[in-house]
């Protein structure tokens, strides 16, 4: 009598082939970059140029969302007159360690300072991503050494350039008392300083209606600044300057939002950016004003969308709330009647797990 054995092979595959996030270490042009990725986005950070974001790959499009000669994070100090400490860490090399790999993944950098001043300052950040989100957190920690030995004032800046590689980019910057709307290559063109910022977020967003929202600490935040030159120019932002005493730390966090088919950015989240269309202005007897809401979410799922309306008596009201499904991107329109001539606001509100994320 014969007899069938039948063998089971059991094979042990890397934990790492099935992570939700990944922290990679590979080697471009002969340096170190390290690769963060998840099923939404690709993040290329630099050790060897600043500890930077040297880019940005939105996956679902495909677009680069940061030049490549210089991309995010180039970290400055602003407030010493002194060209050696406010350039030099773009230049120098960060020690980087990788973290996670599943539902999340992260890389430290670690850089301190050359020279009697720079050398007693200590930048940290760590870039991470989560799993099913397209935002890429950066949590910042500037460390003064303990034997500075008194305290020391530090202003940071945030050099870099974000949009989509290839396109035209028109910039929206919260500033003066309203949203403001910079077309480059449409007339636009040196250095613009804004130093009544509104809210504490920035947008470059390209021809195709996808780009990049950056969400920032307000009560911190102390200007906008735009360079506008060359294929892809510069959206920066500066902190006012603070003490921080010696062998403790200022610790802020920052917020990098892909989004994708907004016709224009009234509002920047964390968890979502959003647009309003809305003709600026009609006629007096103009019975019914359109317009289109646009949301642009982190990850997928559900939210309410509040729309309100406040006319030219300063009295604001409901037009309407819904549920909408971002996935991740969700459009919405709507129509109100004038009651007379004056100005029109709307507003929309949107709210995830019964908490506002974002208004504008």
């Amino acid at each position: 009598m014969r007899t069938l054995t039948v063998c089971f092979i059991m094979l042990a595959l890397p934990a790492a082939l099935f992570a939700a996030c990944t922290a990679q270490q590979q080697t471009v042009g002969g340096e170190p970059v390290v690769v963060l990725e998840n099923d939404l986005v690709r993040v290329t950070v630099a050790p060897m140029r600043g500890g930077q974001i040297s880019d940005l790959v939105a996956k679902a499009t495909g677009k680069h969302l940061c030049a490549e000669e210089t991309g995010l994070f180039v970290d400055r100090v602003w407030n010493y007159d002194d060209p050696e400490i406010y350039n030099q860490w773009a230049k120098l090399p960060y020690e980087f360690k990788l973290k996670g790999g599943g539902a999340d993944a992260a890389v430290e950098l670690t850089r301190r300072g050359n020279g009697d001043v720079a050398g007693r300052m200590i930048i940290h950040k760590t870039f991470s991503l989560t799993d099913g989100s397209a935002a890429i957190r950066a949590d910042y920690r500037f460390e003064i050494a303990q034997e500075a030995m008194a305290p020391m004032r530090i202003g940071m800046w945030f050099h870099g350039r974000p949009g989509v590689r290839g396109e035209k980019s028109t910039f929206y910057l919260p500033s003066d008392g309203q949203v403001q709307e910079i077309a480059y290559g449409a007339g636009a063109k040196g250095q613009y300083w804004w130093y009544q910022p509104e809210r504490g977020w920035l947008a470059a967003r390209g021809e195709s209606g996808d780009g990049l929202a950056i969400c920032m600490e307000y009560r911190r935040l102390m200007l906008f600044y735009q360079w506008l030159h060359d294929a892809m120019p510069g959206l920066e932002w500066a902190l006012r300057s603070f003490d921080i005493r010696n062998g403790e730390t200022l610790d802020t966090t920052v917020w990098l939002v892909p989004f994708a088919g907004l016709g224009d950015v009234a509002g920047a989240s964390p968890e979502v950016v959003g647009g309003i269309e809305l003709q600026p202005e009609v006629a007096a007897d103009t019975r019914e004003v359109p317009f289109k809401i646009s949301l642009s979410g982190a990850r997928t799922g559900d939210c309410t969308l509040q729309v309100n309306l406040k006319g030219p008596d300063g009295k604001e009201n409901q037009l309407s709330q819904a549920s909408v499904a971002l996935k991740p991107t969700a459009t919405a329109a709507g129509s109100f009647k004038p009651t007379g001539p004056g100005t029109y606001v709307v507003r929309a509100v949107v709210q995830m797990g019964g908490k506002a994320v974002l208004e504008f």
